[in-house]
């Protein structure tokens, strides 16, 4: 599954820079969400690009903890990640829902491979974790949900 993660390095332990760092990047998101001069794509963007730009002590990963994210191009919305050996760009993209023609379009990112989302000790538990709850079968069902079909999509 690819996916951004953002870690404050100012924190000590894995837990409090993951908390730190995706707590500024739902900040940023929603500021730039309601900014509502901004396209789907600047949303996304501008988001990514503050934190890289503006907070030295965060870093953007992609596709795992450890592949730090850097900006190739800010107008293209295309950056850099190390992959292991491989130096690889990634490019980031903002849809909205929207209502053509008297149908309503809803967009729904789904993550590459087939396993299953739900499996304990897997990205949902860690976000549970952080919360400072109990992992269950039912919360990661819930969570799966919302994020999916309510919201992230």
């Amino acid at each position: 599954m690819a996916d951004i993660v953002v870690f404050d390095t100012s924190k000590v332990g894995i837990k409090a820079q993951r908390q730190s760092g995706m707590k500024l990047l739902g900040e940023i998101f929603n500021s730039n969400f309601m900014d509502v001069t901004l396209t789907p794509d600047k949303v996304v963007n501008n988001t990514i690009q503050k934190i890289i730009t503006n907070y030295p002590a965060y870093k953007v990963t992609y596709k795992g903890d450890t592949n730090v994210v850097t900006i190739d191009n800010l107008a293209a919305g295309t950056y850099f990640y190390q992959f292991g050996p491989e130096l690889k760009k990634l490019k980031l993209k903002g849809a909205k829902d929207a209502d053509t023609g008297g149908t309503d379009v809803m967009t729904i990112a789904l993550s590459d491979g087939n396993n299953s989302l739900l499996s304990p000790n897997g990205y949902l538990s860690l976000v549970i974790d952080d919360l400072g709850v109990a992992d269950s079968g039912d919360r990661r069902k819930y969570l799966l949900g919302t994020i999916t079909f309510r919201r992230c999509r």
